[in-house]
């Protein structure tokens, strides 16, 4: 096989009845490292934008409501940082909402709960063999524990 076509073996999970307490596992390991991976950071990360947007956002808002309708400054030493915020009040508005757009789009993305990792990243077979991983609803009881029922 080529290395960027190789597909992800699932984990299997054989069921000995349609509702069960079951324990996986490795499971806490592995959801940790995922929420320490690029998804948690993404959120993180967006949230982090999300502040700086809205300040931004406010900033720019606030100045195009409350600003000045002229600005003034000396030509010999040139505005200072209120001066530009002044002059600059509608970009300063427009970064401020692509940053607040960036955020949500990186905050929507969002972590998966355990219950949708599992289901994602485990097959679940029944005692008779067949694969009712699309059949399932799956609680989670702490630690490595779920409870896990099969819909008939």
């Amino acid at each position: 096989m080529q290395a960027g076509t190789e597909e992800k073996v699932k984990e299997r999970i054989v069921l000995t009845s349609s509702a069960e307490d079951c324990h996986v596992a490795g499971f806490s390991d592995r959801y940790a490292v995922y929420l320490e991976g690029p998804a948690g950071d993404g959120v993180h990360n967006g949230w982090v934008l999300m502040v700086f947007g809205v300040i931004i956002l406010a900033i720019g808002v606030a100045t195009l409501i409350f600003g000045p309708e002229t600005v003034t400054y000396s030509t010999f030493s040139g505005s200072n940082y209120i001066q530009y915020i002044q002059m600059y009040p509608g970009p300063i508005t427009t970064v401020g909402g692509a940053c607040v757009a960036l955020a949500s789009s990186l905050i929507s993305k969002g972590l998966v709960s355990r219950e949708t990792y599992l289901q994602a990243h485990y097959d679940f077979i029944a005692s008779d063999g067949r694969d009712v991983s699309a059949e399932v609803q799956v609680r989670h009881l702490g630690d490595d524990r779920f409870h896990v029922s099969v819909n008939q």
